[in-house]
């Protein structure tokens, strides 16, 4: 059976994304790139508690080393 997020769950994870996305816009600010790694850390810890052939496992093995390559 695959795990789920829970509605909470959604919606911080939603949050961490507005994280990430607000320092990609603004790359220079290191307070931003701060809270934007720890974003990264937060989402692969949810997406490491889901099924393996979930999709936000595979976005998240693929996508967030990516994110994490730009910001540094």
């Amino acid at each position: 059976m695959e795990a789920k997020l829970d509605d909470d769950e959604k919606v911080e994870a939603a949050n961490q994304v507005k994280k990430i996305a607000e320092a990609a816009q603004n790359p220079d600010d290191v307070g931003l790139t701060t809270k934007a790694k720890r974003a990264v850390r937060f989402l692969e810890t949810i997406a490491n508690g889901l099924e393996p052939a979930s999709k936000l496992v595979h976005a998240c093995q693929n996508g967030l080393p990516l994110i994490l390559g730009l910001l540094g």
